[in-house]
């Protein structure tokens, strides 16, 4: 408006200046007509006004999303704990608390709780679904259980192939007691990939992680994982974890935390 009001002001002027000289020339003896016009000057351009500043506007905060939640991969006790080949135990003799197992262990071991008390209500909801459940032949395994199980391994197959279907000391998931191998029941624990191909089998893989399983190592994933199908072994990681991969169609945990392979022993 400022800029406006300057403008009116010097055309007022320039007007009255007009004015003036027009009486005096009269008063000469001139008439108006006879008067030199005086030059036109250009009218004032009237520019747009600048709008007055309003008083600033507190921006709508966009939503934002929730940062992803932080999971302890490296505690021992943690129920997401990455272990493999490059990712052993801390400390190597870890041993958990764990409550005797809810489904029929054939060899007496437990679980940890959190892992029993899913396990048992996937084993009753398979059961409804398909008529038959599961029995769990390896539950928790200690340390020192570990070194002879795998020495047997290398003594019985080398140690090639022992370290493609078992874990050394130190590094099993079976240590943390949240893993559980399963088999169908009747089929015994002559683990067998069998197991995939009957009903109760084909319904655990498709609804395991409904109750925070995953298949920890899946079918073409050694590169990865280090070790070769396992059909049989479930790992316990909790629900939103498993519900988050299946969601992607994220098959590792490596993978999901975004790790190294670990294929081969550091």
């Amino acid at each position: 408006m400022a800029r406006v009001s300057r403008s009116r002001n010097r055309t007022s002027a320039l007007a009255a200046a007009t004015l003036l000289t027009v009486l005096l020339s009269a008063c000469a003896g001139g008439s108006p007509e006879e008067s030199p016009s005086p030059t036109p000057s250009a009218s004032p351009t009237q520019s747009t006004p600048t709008p007055s500043p309003t008083e600033t506007e507190e921006p709508t905060p966009s939503p934002t999303e929730e940062p992803a939640p932080e999971y302890d991969i490296d505690s021992a006790d943690s129920l997401t704990v990455v272990v493999n080949k490059a990712r052993p135990l801390q400390p190597a003799d870890y041993v958990p608390e764990t409550v005797a197992s809810s489904v029929y262990s054939v060899n007496g071991q437990p679980l940890r709780p959190e892992a029993n008390e899913a396990l048992a209500q996937m084993d009753a909801d398979v059961t409804a679904a398909t008529g038959s459940g599961f029995v769990l032949c390896s539950g928790y395994r200690s340390y020192d259980y570990q070194v002879e199980l795998y020495s047997g391994y290398v003594n019985g197959y080398g140690q090639e192939a022992a370290d493609a279907t078992s874990a050394r000391a130190g590094h099993s998931e079976h240590q943390l007691g949240l893993a559980a191998d399963i088999m169908g029941e009747g089929q015994g624990c002559s683990l067998s990939e069998a197991y995939a191909q009957t009903a109760s089998g084909q319904w655990v893989s498709e609804h395991a992680w409904e109750y925070g399983f995953i298949l920890r190592y899946p079918d073409g994933s050694q590169p990865i994982v280090g070790y070769s199908y396992e059909p049989w072994h479930w790992r316990y990681i909790g629900v939103d974890i498993a519900q988050d991969m299946q969601e992607q169609g994220i098959t590792t945990l490596e993978e999901y935390f975004g790790l190294d392979a670990a294929p081969d022993y550091l």
